[in-house]
Formats: C-alpha cells, structure tokens, sequence
C-alpha cells in the first residue's frame, strides 16, 4: 500500500483555512517522508476551472517529489496541459466513467493518468468534473467501473471511499454479520 498525501487549494489558499502557505505545507509533507503529492485544485472541482493551476504548477516543481495534479480533472486537454506545466500525471475524476470513449482517450496517457473511483456504498459519487458525466456516471456500479476502465486500457485506478469521509473514522471495515441484524419487534 502506498500513501500518498494531497494538498487541497481553493482560492490560492490551503483548503483547511490556515494562513500557512500552499509551497510550505508541501515541503513540510516531503520532509516528514512524502514520496510523492496529490495538489488538489478544489475550484477545479467545484467549477470546472482551474484556477490554481499556476500556483500548483509552482509547487510541484519546487517540492522535487512527483505530484499530481486533482480536483475534477475530466478533460484529457486538461491533463496533457498540467503535465506540461510539471505535473507527473493527473488524477481523474470518477465522472470520466460517464463517457467510455473518454476512458480510451485517458488511457492513451499511460502511467500519467490515474481514474479515481469516488464511490460510496459500492456505487459511483463523483464529487468533481463536468456536470453532464457526473449525472452519467453518478450511481454507476464502482466494481463495475473499474472493469471498464481495464478494459479501456487505464493503468491504474484510485480508489476513494467516501461512506465516512470527515468523520475520521478509519479505514473502513467489513462489519461482522451479527453487527447488520436488527432488532426487530413484533407484536403479540
């Protein structure tokens, strides 16, 4: 298992609100051991525009480490553009899996691309990208999607599961049968 940690921007800043600056967090992370780093734009995500290519661009070059640019990403142009700006690859967003074509496209990037697979519950939560291939791929199957993106030649996929994000909760783990049954009560 590799562990790869992400530094998340919205609006020039660090994503958690701190006053500390986005390049500062990065070189922190590389120093306590990171091998490797996900620069998230969240106005990517949010907006389809990223708006903090520039300054993301800034810190992979600078950390020395492979970093790759998230955060919606759900254009193969967008992903060609941020690895010639010094990116090593990007990490797509699951509301790819709402165009299989597209999937053979990102997959013509090779080990440059990466496929999140955003689900919750077993099914697709894109939480990123362009709208019409979120409402597609939204609810889809995640084992599912990861066939189809081997199928389409994508070399390796992400998996983010997003049944107790921010809830610093753990890993998560398959429950014991006995923990699933519920009381039930019926009448006399």
């Amino acid at each position: 298992m590799v562990i790869v940690p992400s530094v998340d921007v919205r609006g020039g800043r660090l994503g958690d609100g701190s006053e500390e600056p986005v390049a500062a967090r990065a070189r922190q992370l590389v120093a306590e051991g990171a091998e490797e780093l996900h620069l998230v734009d969240l106005d990517g995500a949010e907006t389809g525009l990223f708006l903090n290519l520039d300054l993301l661009a800034e810190v992979a070059r600078e950390v020395r480490v492979p970093c790759r640019l998230a955060g919606g990403v759900s254009r193969v142009d967008d992903a060609r553009r941020a690895v010639d700006r010094g990116f090593a690859g990007v990490l797509f967003s699951s509301a790819v899996f709402g165009d299989d074509e597209l999937l053979r496209d990102i997959a013509s990037l090779g080990d440059r691309a990466i496929v999140e697979i955003e689900a919750r519950a077993g099914f697709l939560a894109p939480r990123g990208g362009e709208a019409d291939l979120v409402t597609v791929a939204t609810g889809r199957g995640a084992l599912a999607s990861a066939r189809a993106a081997l199928l389409a030649g994508v070399r390796a996929l992400y998996l983010i599961d997003l049944t107790a994000e921010a809830e610093l909760a753990g890993a998560p783990r398959a429950r014991p049968p006995h923990e699933d049954r519920r009381r039930q009560r019926y009448p006399r």
